[in-house]
Formats: structure tokens, sequence, C-alpha cells
């Protein structure tokens, strides 16, 4: 019998000890985990709470900052295009400026940085005469073009949007010759 009445005892002992530990969690509201020290609380609780007046980390601290990104290092000639082109960068915009109402888009082209590209906001009879004669021939050569060609655009519904109109190219004389495609 008294082997038996241990039992029982250590049987409601055990209970006791297991209501006790699991008892908060089960008894308690659903809460999130409190936030790790440093970080804002969970956008629901912040509207009841008041702000709260607190420092931001000193910048001297090395654990508080994160060290700036490292750039990667550009090749020679990616260096050099990119500067040639924040050197055209002022000849774009007076293109796009003085003939806004003509062009849509100007820039160099990708895989030869010697041809122009003048994008047409519009299709016209003498259009890309025009844009050549007035936009291109006065100082596309100073800026290191050889070659310029002029796209207008495609009819709704084609697959491209644009399409070759005209182009020019720098002769080895230093004339321009005009071909219309």
């Amino acid at each position: 019998m008294a082997r038996g009445t241990a039992m029982v005892f250590v049987a409601i002992v055990t209970g006791i000890l297991v209501f006790f530990l699991i008892s908060p969690r089960l008894l308690s509201p659903q809460t999130s985990p409190p936030p790790k020290r440093g970080t804002e609380p969970p956008r629901e609780n912040r509207a009841t709470e008041p702000p709260r007046n607190v420092a931001p980390p000193a910048s001297s601290s090395p654990a508080s900052t994160s060290p700036a990104p490292i750039e990667t290092p550009l090749a020679d000639k990616e260096r050099a295009t990119a500067t040639r082109e924040m050197q055209r960068a002022p000849y774009y915009n007076r293109l796009l400026v003085d003939y806004r109402d003509q062009l849509r888009d100007v820039h160099a082209n990708a895989e030869d940085g010697a041809m122009l590209e003048l994008y047409a906001a519009f299709a016209g009879p003498d259009l890309s005469n025009y844009l050549i004669q007035n936009a291109v021939l006065p100082q596309a050569q100073q800026n290191g073009f050889r070659v310029a060609r002029v796209y207008f655009p495609n009819t709704p519904g084609s697959l491209e949007r644009d399409h070759l109109d005209a182009e020019a190219v720098l002769g080895s004389d230093g004339n321009w010759r005009i071909f219309k495609k």
C-alpha cells in the first residue's frame, strides 16, 4: 500500500509541475516574442505605444554601422566608355531640347560608341534629312561620332518599335554621306 501511495504522490507532483510550466503559455493571450534589442516593435503595437525618444546609435561604433559598399572596379574599356558618355551628355541634352518635337530619344549605339542613334517621334518624308543636316552634321564629329542613324517609329502592331530610315557616314575625306534606307 505504501508503494501505491508513493506512485500516486509522484504522479500528482509531476502533474502540478507540468501545469505550472505550461499554464503561462496556455492561459496568456497570444503575443509575439519580445523584439530584439535595437529593432522596432511589430506594426500593430506601434499605434498604441507612445513615441520613444531613443538616440540613434553612435556612428563611431563599428558594430552599429555597416561598412560602405565596395564598388566593383571598372575595366579600362568600361571606364573610357563611361567617361565618353559623361562628356557627350550635354550634346544629347541639347539635341533633345532643340529638337523636342521631332526626337523621342538620342544615344550612342551599345556595341559601337562611334554610332549616334536618333529616334524620331514621328515619321515624315524629309524628317531624316532635316535631322541629319541640322542635328548631326554640325557637332557629331566633334563628339566622336562617325556614323549617325535615324530611326522612325513603326506602325502599331509591328513586332519592332522602330525601323531604320536613314544613315549618315563620315567619309575619310571628312564629308558626311547620307543613305536613305
